[in-house]
């Protein structure tokens, strides 16, 4: 999986993985251990504008 548009923000789950946000099409990616990034939360429901900012709790809330 590619991230087309400028990651606008990152941050980093408990267990150390990595969070994107993919602005453009307005969702979360998570790169695995191996590398590659997988989908971690589909944005688009939730509003039409592009995202920009993540912030990420002790317990893995993002």
């Amino acid at each position: 999986m590619t991230v087309p548009s400028f990651p606008m923000c990152i941050d980093f789950l408990p267990d150390g993985r990595l969070l994107v946000v993919d602005s453009a099409q307005r969702r979360l990616l998570r790169r695995e251990p191996d590398g590659s990034l997988v989908a971690h939360a589909d944005l688009s429901g939730v509003s039409t504008k592009p995202w920009n900012d993540i912030v990420v709790d002790e317990r893995g809330n993002a």
